[in-house]
């Protein structure tokens, strides 16, 4: 048993998504040579920051009693191993796009969204807003691969841009 509440919950996913940002950051200052990779980072970085927002407002709208509960266990492990990977990562040295893409591609399709979504579902309030916040997810989700400049579509042009 965590005995957490719900507000420690929203409070260890808006770290998650701060983390994230600063982790998206740092890829910006790795691949500086490259414009078309820092703006793609950036776009990334921008995105996390707009979750935290989102988490802060849902966190915000919620009453003094439904961030007093007991947040449930098994989310808040969830949240603790993605704060503790996104940490982690933070500090990992990567040497070229493809281990950035790869950090990326883990952390994007990890726990992080188990606990955004289980937010999601039992703070947001109305069934708009609900599946708003839903929408943008994927859309966070699918960008990574999207929004990744032509020339870095394939694994080896990826492993060919290396880190400064």
């Amino acid at each position: 048993m965590l005995n957490s509440t719900v507000e420690e919950l929203f409070e260890l996913a808006i770290q998650i998504e701060n983390t994230c940002q600063a982790l998206y950051e740092s890829m910006e200052g790795k691949f500086a040579h490259q414009p078309e990779i820092v703006s793609y980072w950036h776009c990334y970085a921008l995105e996390e920051a707009g979750h935290a927002r989102w988490l802060a407002d849902l966190r915000s709208r919620s009453t003094r009693d439904e961030l007093e509960k007991k947040a449930s266990d098994e989310v808040l492990l969830h949240a603790k191993k993605m704060l503790k990977f996104t940490s982690d990562q933070a500090g990992k040295h990567v040497h070229d796009l493809e281990e950035a893409y790869q950090v990326a591609t883990e952390l994007e399709n990890s726990e992080t969204n188990a606990v955004f979504e289980f937010l999601i579902a039992n703070y947001a309030g109305d069934q708009g807003t609900v599946n708003f916040l839903r929408t943008q997810l994927k859309v966070h989700m699918s960008n990574l691969q999207t929004n990744l400049p032509r020339a870095y579509q394939s694994k080896s042009a990826r492993r060919s841009l290396k880190a400064l």
